[in-house]
């Protein structure tokens, strides 16, 4: 007897919906400052001039240790459909390949930044957590040689997130990580994020 095994690929929210998946490709003309349209929007401690498009298909950022705060933080908001929610019945699995490359502190220590997710829900309300306490992401790695994919989450799992059936109208990840202690004055960190889906 002759079995057939198929592979189920699951479907991506930015594929499937904005038919434009989210792999950071760089675009030409009037461009935004950080060079691809699958991030809508930024916040925290990125620096102006800092976004580059040396590599393909990756978005490049650089964390300014200049602003004032005791913390590294650099957020991107994916791009979403305009006047519309992300389905969060139907897309709650995440992942991305990312890295950090970080000066700061010890250079063998691999650990990099905390990564965090918040979410504009359709009431307005702010869902958010601390993505790094799962053990299916982690905090990212830090140095030229710790590239590596992270997840799938299920979102619906992670505690105190509140992802459910409202969907949500922004989707933010958010690197953060603590300045070093005086006396050692802290160096510019680069974020590197090469894709993210969030699937079925």
């Amino acid at each position: 007897m002759l079995s057939l095994v198929f592979a189920i690929k699951p479907e991506d929210y930015a594929t499937e919906v904005l038919n434009d998946p989210w792999d950071m490709t760089e675009v030409t003309g009037s461009t935004p400052i950080w060079h691809t349209k699958d991030i809508a929007a930024i916040g925290g401690l990125w620096e102006s001039t800092g976004f580059t498009d040396s590599i393909s298909g990756m978005f490049e950022g650089i964390l300014d240790p200049g602003i004032s705060g005791n913390q590294f933080t650099g957020d991107i908001s994916l791009a979403i459909q305009e006047d519309s929610l992300i389905d969060t019945d139907s897309f709650y699995n995440l992942s991305f390949a990312a890295v950090c490359m970080s000066p700061n502190g010890n250079s063998t220590v691999a650990r990099g930044t905390d990564l965090y997710l918040w979410c504009v829900a359709a009431n307005g309300d702010t869902l958010t957590a601390n993505l790094s306490n799962e053990i299916e992401i982690g905090s990212i790695r830090n140095g030229t040689d710790q590239w590596e994919m992270y997840g799938p989450l299920d979102l619906r799992t992670v505690n105190g997130l509140g992802w459910n059936s409202d969907g949500v109208s922004e989707f933010w990840l958010s690197f953060r990580i603590e300045k070093p202690a005086m006396p050692a004055i802290p160096k510019p960190i680069d974020i590197r994020v090469g894709w993210v889906k969030l699937t079925e």
